[in-house]
């Protein structure tokens, strides 16, 4: 890689860093879709671009939602009994779905999830009280029943592994329209599930048979492309705590109206 392919996925890093420590996304977002545009100029085949991608933005998100974790730890937006329940599942779960992505339908799984996500976005920005999905600052502390927290972690390790996601993108909206917690506590918490569901996700990753021949990158394990996922975690690494510090001084309506905005245009780029 020469130097501005360098500059190119250290940017990537500051900006998917910053939204995964402001909204809890954890960057993959960002990043999947960058190295969709980005990976072909490395040589990137057709056959095996999506696959790279969502592997090397998966690589990423742990360390993204690591430090985000970190930060909304220290201002208590971490739920720790409904991460400790949610988080396991989310790992195994995050585990099946990178091993499902060779088998799958990409086209149609993208879009359906694309679907989904617009659902979710406008009930986001359209939520004006707490009977339609407002939760407020003293919305439930408690761990939910666990069948509920356990359901919550498959969807988001589904989405991580499937999609090289960090989760939040289901997460937010389950933890703070469905299960009850404020949109800060929301966003750390999902941040932390993340986390877990990007490591065997991962994991699952590295352990595909590494693409050999024409359109097969090197300085790879299994799929994921180890220079650009460490160039992108590095640059991550701090932003995203500058992410987390902004979503503290931000009020809940505002934060959760920007997330529903933003998973808007997630959900119209998905679908088409």
């Amino acid at each position: 890689m020469n130097t501005p392919d360098i500059l190119i996925l250290l940017a990537t890093g500051l900006v998917s860093g910053t939204l995964g420590g402001l909204l809890g996304i954890g960057g993959g977002v960002v990043v999947v879709p960058m190295l969709i545009m980005f990976l072909p100029h490395l040589g990137a085949g057709s056959e095996y671009l999506v696959h790279y991608s969502v592997a090397t933005s998966l690589a990423t998100v742990f360390v993204t939602n690591v430090s985000s974790t970190h930060a909304h730890h220290g201002r208590g937006n971490v739920i720790w009994p409904l991460v400790l329940v949610a988080g396991p599942v989310a790992a195994a779960t995050a585990m099946g779905g990178a091993y499902l992505t060779n088998y799958l339908p990409g086209e149609i799984h993208r879009r359906a999830f694309g679907a989904f996500l617009l659902y979710v976005s406008v009930k986001l920005i359209r939520a004006k009280s707490a009977s339609d999905g407002e939760a407020s600052e003293e919305a439930v502390e408690d761990v939910p029943s666990k069948p509920m927290a356990a359901a919550a972690g498959s969807a988001v390790g589904a989405a991580s592994g499937l999609l090289g996601i960090g989760g939040g993108s289901v997460a937010v909206p389950l933890f703070h329209l469905v299960l009850g917690h404020a949109m800060h506590r929301a966003v750390g918490s999902s941040a932390a599930v993340g986390a877990c569901a990007a490591v065997l996700g991962t994991l699952g990753h590295m352990l595909s048979k590494t693409p050999t021949g024409q359109g097969a990158l090197s300085h790879t394990i299994g799929f994921v492309h180890w220079p650009a996922a460490l160039l992108i975690s590095v640059a991550a690494l701090g932003s995203a705590q500058i992410g987390a510090r902004m979503a503290s001084r931000i009020k809940p309506a505002p934060l959760r109206r920007t997330f529903g905005v933003f998973l808007f245009f997630v959900a119209w780029k998905l679908i088409l």
